[in-house]
């Protein structure tokens, strides 16, 4: 934004160089006559005289500088524009990027503790059997793997959803709510 305040201020300063140049001039001189009697007759100046006036001038032939000057400032400026407007749809792709993710970790990070839940009973239930005569260890030992698989791809949920909220913070360019939901205390 910057650099196109500034081509914008360079275009309007070359776009002044079109205009005639308005020079004031003034001049202001004494000089000493002695033909009127005075006490230094002639020797200090006693008659005093003045001038002023205005100077226009405008170089034609300096047209053609002028518009190529001017053409190089509308460059700089539709490059400067090119340029902030890349920038700001990068940074939109990135917040929408970062809210997709966040979305789909949060909607995993929710489907995960009813799998938890469903793999913890189905544990219990097969210990029970197994201490029952009803099950073999193999079921035991299966039931605990996807025990254990539910409880990491829960807590992969959890980071995932951290993740995703620390992507959409950078890609928004302030880290502070994150960094204040990352302390003990934090929401």
């Amino acid at each position: 934004a910057a650099a196109t305040e500034r081509a914008d201020a360079q275009n309007r300063a070359v776009g002044l160089e079109y205009l005639p140049r308005v020079d004031l001039v003034a001049s202001i001189w004494l000089r000493g006559s002695g033909l009127y009697g005075s006490s230094g007759d002639g020797l200090v100046p006693d008659i005093p005289n003045w001038a002023a006036g205005a100077v226009v001038t405008w170089n034609f032939l300096d047209i053609p500088t002028v518009r190529a000057r001017s053409r190089v400032t509308m460059a700089t400026k539709t490059a400067a524009v090119a340029r902030r407007d890349d920038a700001v749809l990068a940074v939109r792709g990135q917040l929408a990027s970062a809210s997709a993710v966040l979305e789909g970790a949060i909607h995993v990070a929710r489907s995960t503790p009813a799998a938890l839940v469903a793999a913890r009973t189905a544990e219990q239930q097969a210990t029970a059997r197994y201490q029952a005569g009803l099950a073999h260890a193999v079921d035991i030992a299966d039931a605990q793997r996807l025990l254990t698989q539910a409880e990491v791809e829960d807590a992969l949920a959890r980071l995932d959803v951290r993740r995703a909220s620390l992507l959409l913070a950078r890609a928004a360019g302030d880290l502070t709510p994150f960094l204040s939901s990352a302390r003990p205390g934090g929401s």
